[in-house]
């Protein structure tokens, strides 16, 4: 059945997943928060362990934890110190959603805009293609720069000004570098002086 499934994928962890939701295609709403826990305090093992080997099914890298207003493992991953971007990375790569929303609608990279220390978290989420339009908080890329200036997160607000700050992008069409053409970088900024944008290669 799909209850002994269940079950079966969640091994040892008890009392984690609220089986009222677990026809949700989406999520898994996870009750135990000893897994939040882990993740918050950067116990990497605890948390690859129980998402299993890959490919991990999107319901479990989406867990949901009602306990703290349906935030997910990446929302619980910005929690650690901004230099810490280990976990976050992994839940990408694994392929969790980028734009999560909590129980107000927010993701969590609008979450980002009214936290000056929160700039490295925010440039992993943007090289992840996270959109600004896609929480209920914003409606547009002009208030999210506005409300971040106002919370002094003046850092990122420059990164998110120009069109591909922050974005993983594929360069093309550059003639006096052809041996660059294919090759993915992020933009780091745009030089409106040299009419450039001045990017990283991976």
């Amino acid at each position: 059945s799909k209850l002994e499934k269940l079950e079966r994928q969640v091994g040892d962890w008890k009392e984690t997943i609220d089986y009222s939701h677990a026809g949700d295609k989406e999520c898994m709403v996870v009750t135990n928060v000893s897994l939040f826990s882990a993740a918050r305090e950067n116990k990497l093992q605890e948390v690859l362990n129980w998402l299993g080997p890959p490919p991990i099914e999107k319901r479990r890298l989406n867990a949901v934890n009602p306990a703290m207003m349906n935030t997910t493992l990446l929302h619980t991953a910005l929690l650690r110190d901004d230099s810490d971007t280990g976990l976050l990375s992994i839940l990408l790569q694994l392929g969790a959603d980028v734009d999560p929303r909590d129980a107000t609608g927010e993701t969590a990279l609008i979450g980002m805009c009214c936290t000056p220390e929160s700039y490295s978290h925010a440039r992993v989420l943007l090289e992840w293609g996270a959109e600004l339009s896609n929480s209920t908080m914003h409606t547009s890329k002009d208030e999210f720069i506005q409300e971040a200036r106002s919370f002094g997160n003046n850092k990122l607000a420059n990164l998110v000004d120009s069109e591909f700050g922050g974005r993983r992008c594929e360069i093309i069409n550059l003639s006096k570098h052809p041996d660059l053409n294919g090759k993915t970088c992020v933009v780091e900024k745009y030089l409106p002086v040299k009419g450039r944008y001045k990017v990283i290669f991976e």
